[in-house]
Formats: C-alpha cells, sequence, structure tokens
C-alpha cells in the first residue's frame, strides 16, 4: 500500500516536465523508485502540461555515425553547448524523421525495418512494426510524421508515400494509431502532390492538433499539405500567392506562438509568413489559396556570394526558439539570427 509520503511525492512530480521528472531519479531510491514506476510513466505522459508542450524550447538534434557501430543521437537546447540527453544502440539506417510533444520518431529507409518512437529524455523506445508495401513493386520513397490529438489523447503515426520520378498523384497515406491495436490502414483517400526529395526536403511539422508537410508542383516547392490528426482529414494549400509561380530555392515549415509559419527564400530574398487560422475542420480539398497569409518579417542575405547562394543542394533549415524570441535560419555553413524582441540581425 502506498504511504502518504509516497502519494504526495507522486502529486509532485506529476507536475514537472518530462526532463526534470526524469532528472528525479538521481535524487534517492524511494524518488527513483516513484518516477520508474509504469504507473507514474502513463500518468505523466497524458498530464496537461505534457501533451499541451507547456514550457516548449527549441532544441537541437544531431546524429553520431561511426563506421561499424551504432548511430547516437544527441538531444540540445540550441542555447547550450551541453547535450540535454541522448539516444543510443540506433541501426545505422535510422534517422530522424519529426518531433511531437517531446517525442522523436526515427525510421529507416530499409524495408521492412520497425520505425521507433523515442522519449530521448527517458530513454525509452517504442517498436512500431513497419508498414505494407504499396503494391507488389514498391517503387516509392517514404516520409514520416507524427502528430497528437488532444480531444482523445492520441499518438498517431503517419507515412507519406510518393512514387520515383512523379511529384503528382498515386500519393499514399497510411496511419497507425499508438495503443489501439488496429496496426497501419490505408488512408482511402489520394493526395496531388509530393514532397521534395533530398536535402530541401524539411519534415513535418506537428502544431496544434495538425501535422503540416511542404509539398511541390511543378518541381517547386509551392504547396502545403496539412493533416488533422484527429480526422485524419488532409487538404492542400498554396503558398503565399506572389511564390506560387516564381521558383523558390527552399521552403521550410516551424512554429512560432502555436501557428505555422513558414520561411520562403527566393535567391537573396527571405520571407517569414504566418499562416492563417484553418478552423477546426478539413474537408479532404486541393489546391486552396488562403487569402490572408501573414508577411511577418523580409530579409535580403547580403553577407554571402552570390554563388555560394544559389548553391543547388546545400541543407537548409529554419526555426524559431520561443524562449529567447530568437528567429533563426541556416544556410550552408551560415547561420542567420534575428531577434524578435530586440529588432536586431545576427549572422
Amino acid at each position: 500500500m502506498e504511504s502518504v509520503a509516497e502519494e504526495i511525492l507522486r502529486e509532485i512530480l506529476l507536475s514537472l516536465p518530462t526532463r526534470d521528472a526524469a532528472r528525479c531519479c538521481c535524487v534517492s531510491r524511494l524518488w527513483c523508485g516513484v518516477v520508474t514506476d509504469p504507473t507514474f510513466r502513463a500518468l505523466h505522459a497524458r498530464a496537461r502540461h505534457v501533451v499541451a508542450g507547456a514550457g516548449a524550447e527549441a532544441l537541437l538534434v544531431s546524429e553520431i555515425r561511426d563506421p561499424g557501430k551504432s548511430v547516437e543521437v544527441r538531444v540540445y537546447n540550441i542555447n547550450s553547448p551541453k547535450p540535454i540527453c541522448h539516444v543510443l544502440g540506433l541501426a545505422d539506417g535510422y534517422q530522424r524523421a519529426n518531433a511531437c510533444n517531446g517525442f522523436l520518431l526515427l525510421a529507416s529507409g530499409v524495408k521492412n525495418w520497425p520505425v521507433l518512437v523515442s522519449n530521448p529524455v527517458t530513454s525509452e523506445k517504442l517498436e512500431v512494426p513497419p508498414p505494407p508495401k504499396i503494391n507488389f513493386i514498391d517503387d516509392y520513397w517514404h516520409m514520416y510524421g507524427m502528430g497528437f490529438s488532444p480531444a482523445v489523447h492520441e499518438f498517431k503515426l503517419f507515412r507519406f508515400s510518393f512514387p520515383f520520378g512523379s511529384e503528382e498523384d498515386n500519393n499514399h497515406l497510411d496511419v497507425y494509431t499508438l495503443g489501439d491495436g488496429r496496426g497501419w490502414r490505408r488512408h482511402p483517400i489520394l493526395f496531388p502532390y509530393a514532397a521534395v526529395n533530398g536535402l530541401h526536403s524539411p519534415p513535418p511539422v506537428f502544431v496544434d492538433g495538425k501535422l503540416y508537410l511542404v509539398v511541390q508542383c511543378h518541381r517547386s516547392p509551392n504547396r502545403i499539405l496539412v493533416i488533422d490528426v484527429a480526422s485524419e482529414a488532409h487538404c492542400t494549400y498554396r503558398v503565399p500567392y506572389q511564390h506560387t509561380t516564381s521558383q523558390a530555392m527552399a521552403v521550410h515549415a516551424s512554429e512560432m506562438h502555436g501557428r505555422l509559419w513558414i520561411a520562403i527564400r527566393d535567391g537573396r530574398e527571405l520571407d517569414f509568413w504566418i499562416m492563417p487560422p484553418l478552423g477546426p475542420h478539413l474537408h479532404d480539398q486541393d489546391d486552396d489559396r488562403l487569402p490572408h497569409w501573414e508577411l511577418r518579417y523580409n530579409f535580403y542575405i547580403d553577407d554571402m556570394g552570390i554563388h555560394e547562394i544559389n548553391k543547388r543542394n546545400q541543407p537548409s533549415t529554419a526555426w524559431f526558439s520561443e524562449g529567447d524570441g530568437m528567429l533563426c535560419y541556416r544556410l550552408g555553413d551560415h547561420l542567420h539570427k534575428y531577434d524578435t524582441n530586440k529588432n536586431k540581425n545576427k549572422a
């Protein structure tokens, strides 16, 4: 029977963020016993402040790969050189797919390998069986995303499947609900646009019950695929109109103050747009135009040579740090930072 002291301690620890709760294992045997108890972990994972992402912060996830050794994933706060936690013992084929409410989704391009859901703070990993083939030939490449439905407290995995050599039609979506026992389910409705394959392919982004993926039309990344996690309905929307016909070099999606924003780079010009609210329901529509995109920031990259800027197949990414209000854009080996609180640029 649980003592009053243990019951009080459990209630206190349930109110902590995941990282702080995990650190309590080092305090004493009593605290370690409470934190490592499966019942406590299940309750903590469903706690309101955990599923809501309270106190969210921008994190950097790096991979350490050495020949003949398993892959190590390190998670950093972007303002500190010391890693917060590690994910160890990964097979060489695994890569991070996306993040959702503190969990990392890890997937492999190797056929018939399981998908992994990892809690980097507690080092726990859940193996999800691989999805079925699309067809007998299985000439598709895949992306994975993870989302959460606050209404029913369900985590779902999504596999996006795109045929090689094609950017339109015949793109499939498979869904897996964690814990319901149904396995992978094929979504009945195809979506018309494929994601960008290569270094310019940003991962799916989870924001407020919806999953967002940058897709392309006419070989330009000018559409946003939106999936409602609860209903699994999806819609495709155009990015701001002036960018739907030009050949934007890179488009990245991320979260800012609980809303989706996209970074669009066209040559030296770099725009940051906020997506308008979509409402609670999607209706499996495609190619809708949203009239009220908000241009929040506009920059001109003048500290890099034009040949360096226009270089193809160089990595780029964008993110926003809620903690210090820093807007960041990485292009190749250059990191551009903008302090939204003080309105200062930093390269």
